[in-house]
């Protein structure tokens, strides 16, 4: 969860289009955040020192003005949390954004965050376009190190680092992915649509992994899911109907 976005009076969340559908007014706009979906290890639990997957870049549809939270309509992490709660996190994002006429655009996004407090830093990338595959990759510097590293590659190119997160209150967590919308609750069936690809992890002593574990549903979004290709899975996919 994006606790920088908590503090601005938003549901969960953390996480641009081209081509306006028509604005619609705040006042009339069904406009209600739509939280986050998480996929997480459960069988890792909370000694993972990394994740790393591929997600795309997509333009989502149209909400109106007013149904977005700073601009942001929606994005997807990559994403580390804690055992020892407090709203801790370290994550490697994309976000779609719009500018409030119409047009939209995107942006990667680093943040980190534990009960002092959270750093959330936005960047301009070739990645950060509609249509792009991002690789998104968070990792701890070394196996019980308290810094985590940030990279990113584009459509399968090679790496580009972040500047890292600092020293964190915690050196392992459990991997997890994230997808994140505002917007109004019901509507648009394509709105909600994200896919995320080739999920992989790191364990407690640094062994890769390729799969994730079993779906973390945050029940603050109703009526909206995801669905694994397998379990544990190496992708899951947003879709509008199913279970936890």
């Amino acid at each position: 969860m994006l606790r920088w976005r908590w503090g601005l009076g938003v549901a969960t969340a953390l996480l641009c289009l081209t081509g306006a559908l028509g604005f619609a007014s705040p006042a009339s706009a069904s406009c209600v955040e739509n939280g986050s979906l998480f996929w997480g290890d459960a069988t890792q639990g909370y000694a993972g020192t990394g994740t790393m997957q591929d997600l795309y870049v997509r333009e989502h549809a149209h909400v109106g003005t007013g149904c977005e939270t700073n601009g942001i309509v929606a994005g997807g992490t990559s994403h580390m949390s804690p055992q020892n709660g407090g709203g801790a996190l370290v994550e490697i994002g994309w976000e779609d954004l719009t500018n409030g006429s119409g047009g939209h655009y995107f942006r990667l996004f680093t943040e980190s965050c534990f009960a002092s407090g959270c750093n959330n830093q936005p960047y301009s990338s070739g990645c950060a376009s509609n249509g792009t595959t991002v690789t998104e990759k968070v990792r701890s510097s070394s196996p019980g190190s308290n810094v985590w590293d940030y990279s990113y590659a584009c459509n399968g190119g090679g790496f580009t680092s972040l500047p890292n997160s600092g020293g964190e209150s915690f050196s392992y967590a459990n991997p997890r992915v994230e997808t994140f919308r505002f917007g109004p609750a019901s509507g648009d069936t394509d709105f909600i649509k994200d896919d995320h690809n080739a999920l992989t992890h790191w364990d407690k002593v640094g062994d890769f992994h390729s799969n994730m574990g079993d779906m973390v549903c945050d029940l603050g979004v109703n009526g909206f899911y995801g669905h694994p290709n397998a379990n544990p899975a190496t992708s899951y996919t947003t879709v509008t109907s199913g279970s936890c």
